[in-house]
């Protein structure tokens, strides 16, 4: 028995047609969750990220050692670059450990973040003065006493000149 069609043929569109929209409907199969090795099981997975992950992660990993020292050093006020460069490793690096050893250790530096300062010496600060008061200026002092323009700039507005 042929089947009858509902719709004249002669009244269907002619090609090209217009764009249907289709969805695909995945079809929904019981499969065991043992069955499943792709799937990771979330505890297991949380444990494996605690231990410190896959072969490569583990390979970049510090030491007890290290991590004491790291952690002595960031103490003593030393910088992330500072520290970076002693333990072998990049300034970015070290701030991402010391953070997560902070956050698992609860320690503070004991001492201000060790920094380099210029120091300038009451006679350079006189010579800034008084060539300031000549109408001198921040770059001739600069050259004269060994400091950027800037430098002198900021240290003669802070010296109250």
């Amino acid at each position: 028995m042929k089947a009858k069609l509902k719709v004249d043929p002669s009244k269907l569109p002619k090609p090209p047609y217009p764009p249907t929209r289709s969805t695909r409907v995945p079809e929904k199969v019981d499969i065991p969750k043992e069955a499943l090795d792709f799937r990771v099981d979330p505890q297991k997975a949380a444990e494996s990220r605690r231990r410190g992950g896959a072969s490569k992660a583990k390979s970049r990993g510090y030491t007890t050692e290290q991590e004491q020292r790291i952690i002595e050093l960031y103490k003593q006020g030393m910088t992330y670059a500072d520290i970076g460069k002693i333990v072998g490793k990049s300034k970015s690096a070290m701030k991402q450990k010391l953070d997560k050893l902070r956050k698992e250790q609860d320690f503070r530096r004991e001492f201000p973040l060790r920094q380099e300062y210029t120091y300038y010496t009451a006679a350079q600060d006189a010579v800034i003065r008084e060539m300031r008061a000549h109408g001198k200026s921040f770059k001739a002092i600069g050259e004269q006493i060994g400091k950027s323009k800037e430098a002198v700039r900021k240290r003669y507005n802070m010296i109250g000149g």
